[in-house]
């Protein structure tokens, strides 16, 4: 796992070599494979999920297989960051490190779980005389939930409609789907699901909701606003001066007279 040693670990430099990548970019592939596995694999164990999953989880790009091979062989005389055999694929060492962080994470869930109970209990207490106006507020707070709510299931149903058949679930694609609510506005998820739609990879995928949670992830968030339009200025008014109306005759005779009497 990652710590001082790591760009300057033999295990990293045989994988750079073997996929023709500089050590740094290899770092970065690492990273974003171990930040997946943290939400999506957090037991370390990598058999469900095909090679090309797991290259997509470390946002590489090249060959999938090749990807794998080259992390699980590096170790030479031990293992290389994965763990491979005939019926698993691991994760070296997950335990040891991202177990505490697992840990810790789910300690500091059970600490904010208590507190939210200790709120709501004393927010209770003190509003045993509500007025209408709370009442109100606690209805319009409602209403937005379930606005929310009703959002979802239509990108729930979107999913499943628009996107390929495979082995994931309504309930996974509910559970994706929630995950990035809090980030992106329904309108951004929708485009990325109908973006994934038209999209066909080279090799199937079984477990599109993991797909669908890594474009969620890692999209510009840009990359799906109306293209930028370069500002024009204004045209220029039109200097055009309008015909006269003509003088009438008695008035061009007086002006004639009036300049034949100026010295």
């Amino acid at each position: 796992m990652s710590d001082q040693t790591l760009k300057d670990h033999p295990k990293t430099k045989r994988a750079a070599r073997a996929l023709g990548l500089q050590v740094p970019h290899l770092m970065g592939h690492l990273h974003c494979l171990w930040h997946w596995a943290l939400d999506y694999a957090q037991d370390g164990d990598l058999s469900e999920f095909d090679a090309w999953e797991i290259a997509d989880a470390a946002m590489y790009e090249g060959d999938a297989e090749a990807f794998v091979s080259a992390l699980a062989e590096c170790g030479k005389d031990g293992p290389g960051f994965l763990e491979q055999d005939v019926d698993s694929l691991l994760i070296h060492d997950w335990e040891d490190y991202a177990g505490r962080l697992i840990a810790q994470r789910e300690a500091n869930a059970e600490r904010m779980r208590v507190k939210r109970a200790e709120h709501v209990q004393r927010t209770c207490n003190a509003r045993t005389g509500a007025t209408v106006e709370d009442s109100t507020e606690e209805k319009s707070t409602e209403q937005k939930r379930t606005r929310k709510e009703d959002g979802g299931a239509a990108l729930v149903t979107l999913a499943l409609t628009e996107l390929p058949a495979s082995e994931s679930t309504k309930e996974d694609f509910e559970r994706t789907i929630a995950r990035y609510q809090s980030k992106l506005t329904d309108e951004h998820i929708e485009r990325i699901i109908v973006q994934l739609g038209n999209y066909r990879p080279p090799k199937p995928r079984p477990k599109l909701h993991l797909t669908l949670a890594a474009w969620l992830n890692k999209e510009p968030r840009d990359s799906l606003l109306p293209a930028h339009t370069e500002w024009q200025p204004p045209p220029a008014p039109d200097k055009t001066e309008p015909e006269g109306v003509p003088m009438p005759e008695e008035v061009q005779k007086l002006m004639g007279s009036i300049g034949k009497a100026m010295p």
